[in-house]
């Protein structure tokens, strides 16, 4: 997964949606997919409670929101005049 992430990120620095100078494409993909992996881990399994696993889903969505809050910040991309 995290490999697929990454040529995402590159991309979005790429295409200036992202701040180049905030993280390199592979370190964003760490940090993004590092908690996704470890909540599907430990709480997204064959013996985890429906509410294990609700739990776990709105602690990735959390997490992706916040995430993306963080990184694709509009102010901190340069703006045509």
């Amino acid at each position: 997964m995290r490999t697929q992430v990454t040529v995402l990120f590159d991309r979005w620095i790429t295409a200036g949606l992202i701040p180049a100078d905030l993280a390199a494409p592979e370190d964003l993909a760490m940090s993004f997919t590092g908690f996704i992996g470890l909540t599907r881990l430990l709480h997204l399994h064959a013996e985890a409670t429906d509410q294990s696993r609700a739990d776990a889903r709105d602690d990735i969505r959390r997490h992706t929101e916040t995430f993306i809050r963080l990184v694709f910040r509009s102010d901190a991309l340069p703006h045509d005049h």
